[in-house]
């Protein structure tokens, strides 16, 4: 999600990240029934997390998902052979968004968000309409990559997400003079393993923004 929406994710963790699970999944679903891609009711199971590697608030959800599914008379159709991909990522990322967006305005008009105070999107439904406006016109991102050799090892790397923290113990490196320094991968430069140093107070804060509400794990 675009970091945008950063303050109302912390200000409606229950209801927000439910609404990015449903509409992600129901993305999915939509382009497996589509003829024109597949035609079929595929399988999938998707992973919500909430953090990046500097514990910054990204929301974002993993899925891995079939390479076909199941055509309503119970056969298997697999993706077109010589096909590069199982659904297009642009049409994904717009209809994705498309349907996060429409979750927004319905709760808004059900009255059911906690807006950030002295916000755009608190200050009347003209303000409401400019933010929306701008969480739009974000890059909204959809990534796929093609199958790996092994689902096993991918299904073994999602899964050890169901009772992982934000920070491991092996990524802490000091705790000293009021400051932590712990380990990162930074994506932006090739995967590299760099060190970041936060006051105890800051570490602390970026650490708690991960605290679940009840039913997400």
């Amino acid at each position: 999600l675009p970091d945008l929406l950063n303050e109302l994710m912390l200000l409606n963790p229950q209801t927000l990240y439910a609404v990015l699970m449903s509409t992600a999944a129901k993305t999915l679903l939509q382009f497996g029934r589509d003829p024109r891609w597949l035609g079929a009711e595929i399988g999938f199971y998707g992973m919500l997390h909430t953090w990046g590697q500097t514990l910054v608030l990204h929301p974002h959800v993993h899925f891995l998902v079939t390479g076909g599914g199941l055509r309503e008379d119970g056969t298997w159709v697999s993706a077109p052979k010589g096909r590069k991909f199982l659904f297009p990522i642009g049409g994904l990322a717009q209809v994705f968004r498309g349907k996060f967006i429409a979750g927004l305005k319905k709760l808004y008009r059900q009255q059911a968000l906690t807006l950030p105070p002295q916000s755009m999107a608190a200050s009347g439904e003209v303000g409401w309409e400019r933010f929306l406006d701008d969480v739009v016109n974000r890059r909204w991102v959809v990534y796929a990559k093609s199958p790996l050799k092994s689902a096993a090892k991918v299904v073994e790397y999602l899964g050890r997400y169901l009772h992982r923290t934000a920070l491991s113990n092996r990524r802490l490196v000091a705790v000293e003079q009021g400051q932590v320094t712990f380990r990162y991968r930074d994506y932006r430069d090739g995967g590299k393993e760099k060190l970041l140093t936060l006051s105890a107070n800051d570490f602390l804060r970026r650490f708690l923004l991960h605290v679940l509400p009840e039913g997400f794990h």
